[in-house]
């Protein structure tokens, strides 16, 4: 009898698909860095202007406004692509050769092969 379902790859299906979701945050990273001192300058024209000394305040309409830190979650952005694209690229090293992997729903979405519940 079999438990659920199980889905087999090979180390080289494996592999490449990690290889791939490397490249994949890389590029992502390289982008979004490469926007970073863009955003920065805007964020610096907005505090120039802004009616009170932080990101927060009132709109002509009166409602509240606040920019928050964008620049602060773009850098983690950033570095959460540089992570990710350093764990899928050492995992994709370490696969044992002309084996075949058996993995869960679970392990496919990790691995981004599928997407998690959102």
């Amino acid at each position: 009898m079999i438990e659920g379902l199980k889905y087999h790859f090979t180390s080289e299906q494996i592999g490449t698909h990690m290889k791939a979701r490397a490249e994949h945050h890389e590029k992502r990273a390289a982008t979004k860095e490469e926007a970073l001192p863009k955003m920065k300058e805007a964020l610096e024209e907005i505090k120039k202007n802004a009616p009170t000394n932080h990101l927060g305040g009132m709109s002509k309409s009166g409602a509240i406004y606040n920019v928050g830190n964008p620049d602060e979650d773009l850098e983690r952005d950033i570095k959460d692509h540089r992570n990710k694209a350093l764990v899928f690229r050492t995992l994709s090293e370490h696969l044992a050769p002309n084996e075949t992997y058996v993995l869960t729903e679970n392990d496919l979405t990790r691995l981004e092969i599928l997407q998690g519940a959102r």
